[in-house]
């Protein structure tokens, strides 16, 4: 299932533990690595014994109250905090859409390029410059 890393991932992954042994997130290489997308990966259901689908609303409401510190914030105990597989996954040789790659090809111009461009000055200027 897709989610969004954020601060409560760990409650999350509490969660989702009480039903699958093993839990790991995951981000596709193809994926920007400045996006908190991420990809969470279960394996091997096992619900606890006599728990029945209809009960489930209750049991991640109470470990929602449960996760709260004294104070009322998340995470504060950091003795209960448990550190979460993340796996980036994918293609190795992929691309990255936060970087920029050379061509193969020599580039072409615009067909049709900007009329008056608000930048035409500045770009006048520093090739006068460089001269």
């Amino acid at each position: 299932a897709e989610f969004s890393r954020g601060r409560d991932i760990n409650l999350l992954y509490a969660q989702l533990r009480l039903f699958f042994p093993v839990v790991t997130c995951s981000k596709p290489r193809s994926s920007r690595n400045s996006s908190i997308e991420a990809f969470v990966v279960c394996q091997g259901y096992r619900p606890p014994a006599g728990f029945h689908p209809s009960q489930l609303r209750a049991l991640l409401a109470d470990a929602e109250e449960g996760a709260h510190g004294a104070d009322g914030v998340i995470g504060d105990d950091y003795s209960q905090r448990c550190l979460v597989p993340f796996v980036a996954c994918g293609d190795l040789s992929g691309w990255d859409a936060d970087r920029s790659y050379a061509l193969d090809a020599p580039p072409l111009p615009p067909v049709q390029p900007p009329i008056a461009p608000p930048y035409k000055t500045a770009v006048e200027l520093a090739r006068a410059g460089a001269k």
